[in-house]
């Protein structure tokens, strides 16, 4: 079922009902149904399917957690008197999950998020995003500085986040979250020749991996770049993804009808401005004669 919704296979939310049907007892085949429900949009089913996983097994930090992923897709559906309820849930699914396994790094994370994120009368504090913060730094030093970029992009400081951002990737090189973290960094910078490379070298390192066949390329496309090298970057996308099918110009959907990602500003960049041209130079001739 995991790879099915890791697929977009359109039978993945019928293989998670089946699962229940034929596990109930299973914390892990309502996390799975949670998690089906709620990538095809279904977040009130979704939380249902993540209460009925805590239900099961009220002792583990999984089914929590997974509530509090599903409630915070299901806050930006309801309204705003109801959104102080969903939040108050939230954060007392990840209070739980935190008390449960103090040794998971995954539960602090998230929750530091919610305080970091989250106002004052919803329970949100920097004091306690910090703490939780440290508290992770204890557990894990890479994770450490990873949360230590994410407070401080919180606070506007980008050079810092990039630098601890990149400290975490150099600590844990495999970790495909951290080097997303860094190109995503550099985008924000608008340090385009940067980011390029970076997602330029992970793509020719992992031209296979799910991580640099979809999460790469979806934030990639959306360096500047003129039109040649952005049908490029679109021809190498669909190759390597047969999953989705080009619509449109700068524009892709998945087999299941999600959207897969818009690149507005490509078609109108002169080649002389495109930063794909300006860091690869020459080697695009080719692609600029054809």
């Amino acid at each position: 079922v995991r790879a099915q919704i890791k697929g977009r296979d359109a039978q993945a939310l019928m293989a998670a009902r089946t699962l229940t049907r034929a596990m109930p007892t299973q914390y892990e085949a309502w996390i799975e149904l949670a998690r089906a429900e709620l990538h095809f949009g279904e977040a009130k089913r979704a939380v249902d399917a993540a209460e009925q996983a805590v239900s099961v097994a009220p002792d583990r930090f999984e089914p929590y957690l997974t509530l509090s992923e599903v409630l915070s897709q299901r806050i930006n559906e309801v309204g705003m008197f109801a959104k102080m309820g969903v939040a108050g849930d939230l954060r007392e699914a990840l209070e739980t999950a935190r008390r449960l396994a103090p040794q998971e790094v995954a539960p602090r994370r998230a929750l530091m998020q919610y305080y970091m994120q989250a106002p004052g009368i919803a329970g949100g504090s920097m004091d306690k995003a910090r703490a939780e913060s440290d508290a992770i730094a204890a557990l894990d030093i890479a994770e450490g500085h990873a949360v230590l970029a994410m407070l401080a992009q919180h606070d506007g400081q980008r050079d810092l986040a990039l630098s601890e951002f990149r400290r975490a990737l150099s600590l844990k090189p495999e970790s495909p979250r951290y080097r997303l973290q860094v190109g995503l960094t550099l985008q924000a910078m608008e340090r385009w020749e940067e980011a390029f490379a970076h997602f330029e070298t992970w793509v020719a390192a992992e031209p296979e991996s799910g991580a640099g066949c979809v999460g790469v390329r979806l934030r990639f496309a959306r360096c500047v770049v003129c039109g040649p090298c952005h049908r490029v970057r679109v021809r190498k996308f669909t190759t390597y993804n047969p999953g989705f099918i080009r619509i449109e110009p700068g524009r892709s959907v998945d087999r299941i009808g999600r959207s897969g990602f818009e690149t507005p500003r490509c078609s109108s960049v002169p080649s002389h401005e495109c930063k794909a041209c300006r860091v690869r130079g020459p080697a695009l001739a080719a692609v600029h004669a054809g």
